[in-house]
This record gives structure tokens, C-alpha cells and sequence, in this order.
């Protein structure tokens, strides 16, 4: 408080009095007015040093939890203004564009790159199935599963980029959703944190799904994270709560888009369940990894009925190659 006082102090202040401000100060009377000037100068000087004490103050005792909020410059130019700021809720996290862009995620303003253009042909079949779709049919065309044979295959990579390319659209918001609950990933990619998630919900522990729904200050997306361990992980995702939960998503909001990164179809039970939950389904496959014969085992396990498109991961940069396949079976 010191050095604030000292830096004040040497701005010399000295403001002109005259006949009408106020005060009684006869012209000729110089020492009158050098002092009124000091005494207006010392009251100035007072009031700076209380408004540093109070905001030095509201730094030390605001509570900071672990939503992520803005700490570089990058950060605060994602957000408009403060009166932007304060209107977001508690259930808010803030991702670091600058993050996205160092992962290779396409982000809202990247429209030109190659990767922003990869991603729109990967949308627009599943955007021409949900388009299609007729009100009250059973289908749920506007929950999409992102899954793949095997871990690493980059489903989570795909499904966070699915999920930005969507929330570009002018017609859609997109629920982001980690449902790789025995290794949820989406959280850790995008560098943000959540205390519960889709876990809670479906075990009874927390009752109001919008507690655990995180708002973010990516215009159009939310996301709703995995949650914590659970001894009875498979049951959970193939429980009834489960059913309803996906009935509930996908009839609420005509204008939303569900995007799921579910487990790895060969190594899990939960994907092969989840399947049977969502209208329409992207595999990811890893360039020249990935066994035909293996590929072939997945389409089987997903059924021949279920929509599936295929994408084709590259397997040194992590980037998609390209979308080679769409339909039935």
C-alpha cells in the first residue's frame, strides 16, 4: 500500500480555484489557495489508496473454484465484456482457444483451414439425417455416437472437432457428451475440469441434470462430462436411466445436436449398449492400424441396421484424411 501511496503522491495535482466553485478564497490570498489545493490533493490521494485497499481486498477473499477462469490474455478476449462474464452461470467453464489451436482442434473462427473443411464434409450427412428426421419418429437421428474398434484410434480428437463444426451451424446447439466412462477424455483434451458429470446423474446422486451440464464460452456448445468411477459402470450406461436420459436429449430441444464419444466397441460392453441408444454413428479408424478384420467385427457388433459412417484417422499427425463411407450396415 505503500508503494501505491508513494506513486500517487508524486503526481502533482494542482487545481485551479476560482470565484463560483464553492469556496470562499479571496484571489490575492495565495497561501489560502496552495493549501486548499493540498488538502484537495491529500482527499484525492485518500480516495485512490481506499478503492486499491477494497479491490486488494475482493482479490484475497473471492472464491475461486476449479471452473477454469480466465488467466491469460488469450482467455479474456474469449470473453466479449465483463457484463458477458458475470452473466454466465456457475456451471461454466472457460476453453483456452489457444489450447484448441496448439492440439490441432478446430476452433469457432477457423472456417478456411483444411481440417475446417474435412469437418464440414464429415457434418453434412449426419446434418442431412437429422434434417430428415420426422417429428415424434423414434429414430434419435440427432444423437450421434463417436466411437471406434480400439483405444487410440482418435474417436475423442474427432468428437470434440464433430462438436465444434456442429455448433458452427446457424440452426443447432450441441451437447457434448463423455461417455467413455472408463476412460473419459474429453475433459483432459479440451484442459478444463468438472467435479461430476453423466455418473452422478444416472446413479441418483445427483438429481437435476442441468448441475452437471457445463456451459462454455464457445458460443452454441455445452458439454456434460463423464463423472467419476463407479463400481457398476456398465450397468449405469445400460440402465433405464440411461434410456430415458437419451429420450430426453433428443426430443427437448428439436434445435439440439448430441454428440457422444462412447468407449471403443471391441474392448468394452458400454459402446455395443450405447449403440442401440443413438440414431447414427461414427467410427473412427486409423490409417493403415487399424485390421480390415477388426473393422469388419465392429460393423457386426453395431448391427446392419445402424447408420454408420466411417472416418479415416491418420495415424502419425492425429488429423482426419477423410470420410469414405456412409449409410446402412
Amino acid at each position: 500500500m505503500d508503494t501505491i501511496e508513494k506513486a500517487l503522491k508524486k503526481r502533482t495535482i494542482t487545481p485551479e480555484v476560482q470565484k463560483g466553485d464553492g469556496f470562499d478564497v479571496p484571489e490575492s490570498n495565495s497561501t489560502a489557495q496552495e493549501n486548499m489545493a493540498e488538502d484537495q490533493t491529500t482527499q484525492i490521494v485518500s480516495q485512490k489508496i481506499e478503492q486499491a485497499s477494497k479491490l486488494v481486498e475482493a482479490l484475497k477473499t473471492e472464491p475461486v473454484d476449479n471452473k477454469q477462469m480466465p488467466n491469460t490474455t488469450n482467455d479474456i478476449d474469449n470473453i466479449s465484456s465483463m457484463k458477458q462474464a458475470e452473466s454466465y452461470s456457475s456451471n461454466t467453464i472457460f476453453i483456452d482457444k489457444k489450447h484448441l489451436e496448439e492440439q490441432g482442434f478446430l476452433t469457432p473462427n477457423d472456417t478456411h483451414s483444411k481440417i475446417s473443411n474435412e469437418f464440414r464434409q464429415i457434418k453434412r450427412p449426419l446434418l442431412q439425417n437429422i434434417r430428415s428426421m420426422k417429428e415424434g419418429s423414434t429414430e434419435r437421428l440427432n444423437l450421434i455416437q463417436v466411437t471406434s474398434s480400439f483405444q487410440g484410434e482418435g474417436k475423442t480428437f474427432n468428437a470434440i472437432n464433430i462438436a465444434m463444426a456442429m455448433a458452427m451451424e446457424l440452426d443447432y446447439k450441441v451437447l457434448l457428451v463423455d461417455a467413455d466412462v472408463i476412460k473419459p477424455s474429453i475433459m483432459r483434451s479440451l484442459n478444463v475440469k468438472a467435479d461430476n458429470g453423466l455418473i452422478e446423474y444416472l446413479s441418483g446422486d445427483i438429481g437435476d441434470l442441468s448441475e452437471v451440464m457445463l456451459n462454455t464460452n464457445i458460443d452454441k456448445l455445452t458439454i456434460l462430462p463423464a463423472g467419476n468411477k463407479h463400481n457398476l459402470l456398465t450397468e449405469l450406461v445400460s440402465s433405464a436411466a440411461m434410456d430415458q436420459l437419451c429420450d430426453e436429449l433428443s426430443k427437448r430441444y428439436s434445435d439440439r445436436i448430441v454428440i457422444i464419444d462412447s468407449p471403443p466397441i471391441l474392448q468394452t460392453n458400454e459402446a455395443v449398449l450405447l449403440s442401440h441408444q443413438v440414431g447414427q454413428i461414427v467410427l473412427i479408424v486409423e490409417q493403415n492400424t487399424t485390421p480390415q478384420a477388426d473393422i469388419k467385427k465392429t460393423l457386426s457388433k453395431l448391427g446392419s441396421n445402424a447408420k454408420i459412417g466411417i472416418v479415416l484417422n491418420k495415424s502419425r499427425s492425429g488429423e482426419t484424411e477423410g470420410y469414405y463411407g456412409y449409410g446402412s450396415g
